[in-house]
């Protein structure tokens, strides 16, 4: 009887130190380690609560979940593959590179009960940040939770953008060197539809006002020709009469051209100047002529006492 007894509870232990699972095409061994209580598949001396291990040869999977799919059968739930592709049709991968595939939308983050479509959605109570970093610094997109958060001015729900480490800079490229005035970067207010464009051809548009403490213009002509000795400066009456037929100052474009076609703002600076300094000679020689014409009066008012002196 203590034989059997015996025998009995060697068939006991032995089968609880070590077992088979069985395939319809192979068997895989498994393993529990009696003193941790660990479980190894593949493997006698399983160091974790769980540890799958493969042979490590091509095409084998360390980890793998598996789902029915009649229109593909290489449809995975979870894979974590040595040598696959990592682009099967699956709900989630793991590759052997470190590249993850997701079938579908990815959520980080706890107590998120928010419905939302995002593709990526990370959820964090207080100041989310993300973060796309290297050797020389990392560029952080976050939501602001309070008000002058590590003071960058930033109100409760704003989103800040920046760029911290070696360089602050941050450049919106636009990668189209045509020079087709197609392609821009911008920026918009959905509420009033406001937006600000920079197109690919040095070209910059803004439908809205714009307020600046300073605007530096580059300008390729300057208005300084007006007092060259050759310059024709025209007369007072040429003047009068072209602003009698167009309606507007010779070489300023009339109010219709403004309205349809806008302004270059260097250029007609240029020629607001122009006018200035046509009107700083017409000063000039008014001035002159002032001065000729008091000449001859005092001449003849003292002529004129001389006279009446004599007749005295």
């Amino acid at each position: 009887m203590k034989k059997v007894l015996f025998l009995a509870s060697s068939l006991i232990i032995n089968s609880a130190v070590y077992s088979q699972l069985y395939t319809p095409n192979s068997t895989t061994s498994t393993t529990t380690n009696g003193a941790t209580g660990n479980i190894g598949i593949g493997t006698n001396n399983p160091d974790a609560k769980l540890t799958v291990q493969d042979n490590g040869v091509s095409g084998s999977n360390q980890f793998l979940l598996r789902t029915n799919h009649a229109r593909n059968p290489e449809r995975y739930f979870m894979k974590a593959s040595v040598f696959g592709t990592g682009t099967e049709d699956i709900a989630f991968s793991l590759r052997h590179d470190g590249q993850m595939f997701v079938g579908g939308n990815v959520r980080l983050g706890m107590n998120d009960n928010t419905a939302s479509d995002a593709a990526l959605r990370i959820f964090k109570n207080e100041n989310t940040l993300v973060e796309i970093a290297n050797s020389l610094g990392r560029l952080q997109i976050f939501k602001s939770s309070c008000a002058n958060c590590g003071a960058i001015g930033a109100a409760a729900g704003d989103t800040v953008l920046r760029n911290l480490g070696q360089s602050p800079n941050i450049i919106f490229y636009i990668p189209n060197n045509s020079n087709d005035g197609l392609s821009y970067t911008g920026f918009g207010n959905d509420a009033h539809g406001v937006w600000a464009k920079f197109f690919n051809n040095k070209t910059a548009k803004f439908d809205g006002k714009v307020y600046a403490k300073e605007v530096e213009v580059k300008a390729n002509v300057w208005a300084d020709y007006v007092f060259k000795k050759d310059y024709k400066l025209n007369s007072l009456e040429e003047v009068e009469k072209h602003i009698e037929e167009k309606g507007h100052l010779p070489n300023i474009p009339s109010a219709e051209e403004i309205i349809t076609k806008g302004i270059n703002v260097a250029e007609m600076d240029a020629k607001l100047l122009e006018k200035i300094e046509e009107l700083t000679l017409y000063s000039i020689d008014q001035n002159k002529k002032l001065q000729l014409q008091s000449e001859k009066i005092e001449k003849l008012e003292k002529q004129l006492e001389q006279l009446l002196s004599t007749k005295k």
